[in-house]
């Protein structure tokens, strides 16, 4: 039940990091078309998906090992 738990975690973890990220990129190019032509960028979508997948992956590794 406490991996359950643990994974489920980091999910919302990861939720909340790509929504905390998108949120900040918004607020930095407006809510205009340009915050949507840059959000289809591939270096956006690496920054806001990929990297915080890899952060929560390395610390589930080291979560879920204890």
């Amino acid at each position: 039940m406490k991996t359950i738990l643990k994974i489920i975690g980091l999910a919302l973890l990861y939720l909340i990091i790509v929504y905390v990220e998108i949120l900040i990129a918004f607020l930095i190019f407006g809510s205009s078309g340009n915050a949507t032509e840059k959000s289809s960028t591939l270096t956006f979508q690496f920054i806001v998906y990929f990297l915080p997948l890899v952060i929560v992956i390395l610390l589930g590794k080291r979560i879920l090992k204890k």
